[in-house]
């Protein structure tokens, strides 16, 4: 579709494309992230938090964690089953593109929510700019909901942004209406982000983000 070839363009340009749940599934039927997502082995709609294991922490999306840590965040899917043929998955594995997988929170046996291969839940591109998981950061971001174990996911991109928008060294756009504005702490436990966003960019700087 037309938005699609956007987005294909987008990512090419080497700008952060982010797709969670339903949009990792996108991502990888418009052929910017390998494999697909297919079915639950249980044929059912799964809504529950899970153990997902940071396997990376050098991008700007898990930098904010520690490599090895286990998060709980939700998941809500039907077809969340990550599949790639072995060819794929030996890549994947080789070349470290496997951000994040499922774990177990208390040592369960059956930690797995859906028969994803190599218990994958999010990889990202060669060029460490497009990401897709299909467990929902966003609804982790704070106390009310459970669990503020997604918040470093976005913090991280926040501090991202400010750095670029500090540096004045390459336009960073942002798909997401953003509307530049101080930001001088944001804590989330042991997260601590402190940046200054410029109140007016030159018109050269304008950038975006996109999030599917």
């Amino acid at each position: 579709s037309p938005v699609m070839e956007a987005v294909r363009r987008f990512a090419e340009e080497g700008r952060y494309v982010v797709g969670v749940c339903n949009g990792f599934q996108i991502l990888t039927e418009a052929g910017l992230l390998p494999g697909a997502l297919l079915a639950n082995l249980n044929l059912h709609f799964t809504c529950k938090e899970v153990g997902v294991r940071v396997e990376r922490n050098d991008l700007p999306f898990t930098r904010l964690y520690p490599r090895g840590q286990v998060l709980r965040l939700p998941i809500a899917h039907g077809e969340g089953r990550y599949y790639a043929d072995p060819e794929t998955l030996a890549r994947l594995e080789g070349e470290g593109l496997v951000v994040f997988r499922y774990a177990p929170l208390k040592d369960e046996a059956d930690y797995n929510p859906n028969g994803s291969l190599h218990d994958i839940a999010g990889i990202v591109s060669e060029k460490g700019n497009v990401l897709g998981m299909m467990p929902r950061p966003e609804r982790a971001v704070d106390e009310v909901l459970g669990t503020t174990d997604g918040l470093p996911f976005f913090l991280g991109l926040v501090r991202e942004v400010a750095r670029w928008c500090a540096s004045g060294t390459t336009p960073l756009r942002l798909l997401l209406t953003f509307k530049p504005t101080p930001i001088t702490t944001i804590r989330s436990g042991a997260a601590t982000v402190s940046a200054k966003i410029p109140q007016t960019l030159p018109p050269s700087r304008k950038t975006s983000l996109g999030h599917l």
